[in-house]
């Protein structure tokens, strides 16, 4: 029984402060560093200007409030997004992995093992004392290894629906990351239009808008692109909305196509080949969905493709080629396996009786 050794704790306890912007000593730093020339002098000007006040003038306080929440310091402590998410989490993992407590860490989405360069990857792995991720490994990284995620289910349903899932990013950079960003995302609007466009059929094509509306307009441009589709108001989850889909369609590189990959869901995927690049050793698997049309590099390629199934996305879905693309990928990237709680419990064991002989 799990209970005898493991305990789930959210953290949400209240943090209230009390704290004053030093606005004289945060435009005096920043003045001081002079006029950037490069990045990394522009994120110096900014940093200071730009710090929230809880790692700043009110920091001591919040960590007062943190150290003082009624919580036990544990051997291990585990997560799959906190470190981005949840200042309380990080703090306590400082303060703790200092004192002989282990981070466990697992990877929470796309792009990580694939991208060629993936600044969030970098980060967990360096502060972690073992990541998990979603099948993949590295070799100069023994602490990191394939531990799978909890098991997707894959939930029974009429499946009726084309359904387009739709990303979407806010109108400022707010990470150095490969995926649209303001100057790209446009491409990807525009790439999504076309899509819709050029579907010969659309009376069944269910469009599931971004969960966040970033003000660019884009769900009023797929209205005008596709006037006669039908426009999810994402009251039902997404996973229903997998069962309900006989193909499923991404307008970006993601979590999503992971999902519908590993739940074997046909799939179809366009993305803009000038923003997303992958690093050597997923080339050739990315390159094999592409072989047998699960990734396209425009819209309108996709549009065709979908067009060219004839309303049976099963039957190229079951060719051995694309079974073989999916499986080989899959196996690297969307590892969903059944089996899951035996490999956490022998992966959080270990690590709380510190027999993990855990390096690099």
């Amino acid at each position: 029984m799990w209970r005898r050794w493991a305990a789930l704790d959210n953290l949400q306890y209240p943090v209230r402060l009390s704290a004053t912007l030093d606005a004289k000593w945060r435009m005096n730093r920043a003045s001081g560093i002079g006029t950037p020339n490069d990045l990394l002098g522009l994120l110096r000007v900014l940093l200071p200007l730009h710090l929230p006040v809880a790692l700043l003038e009110g920091f001591a306080a919040y960590r007062d409030a943190t150290m003082a929440m009624p919580v036990r310091q544990p051997k291990a402590i585990y997560s799959a997004n906190a470190l981005h998410s949840q200042l309380t989490f990080k703090l306590l993992a400082a303060e703790w992995c200092d004192h002989g407590t282990r981070l466990l860490y697992h990877q929470h989405g796309g792009g990580y093992g694939l991208d060629r360069v993936h600044a969030l990857e970098d980060y967990e792995v360096r502060v972690s004392d073992r990541y998990f991720t979603w099948g993949w490994s590295l070799a100069d990284k023994p602490k990191v290894k394939p531990v799978s995620p909890g098991a997707l289910k894959r939930a029974t349903a009429r499946r009726e629906y084309v359904l387009l899932c739709c990303c979407d990013y806010p109108k400022v950079v707010y990470r150095l990351h490969f995926q649209p960003m303001p100057g790209t995302i446009q491409v990807t609007h525009r790439e999504t239009c076309e899509f819709l466009d050029a579907l010969p059929e659309r009376s069944k094509l269910l469009v599931r808008p971004y969960t966040h509306d970033f003000g660019w307009d884009f769900v009023d441009m797929m209205r005008r692109a596709a006037p006669d589709a039908t426009f999810d108001s994402l009251g039902v989850g997404v996973f229903k909305r997998f069962a309900q889909s006989r193909l499923v369609v991404h307008n970006y590189l993601g979590t999503g196509y992971l999902e519908t990959l590993a739940l074997n869901i046909p799939t179809i995927c366009f993305y803009d080949a000038d923003i997303y690049a992958f690093r050597e050793e997923a080339q050739s698997l990315m390159d094999g969905l592409e072989s047998v049309g699960i990734l396209h590099r425009s819209g309108k390629a996709a549009a065709r493709f979908v067009a060219g199934l004839r309303d049976d996305p099963e039957g190229w879905w079951v060719k051995p080629e694309v079974q073989d693309a999916r499986n080989r990928f899959v196996e690297q990237y969307a590892n969903f396996s059944p089996d899951w709680k035996t490999q956490w419990e022998t992966e959080f064991r270990r690590a709380i009786d510190q027999e993990s002989g855990i390096a690099g």
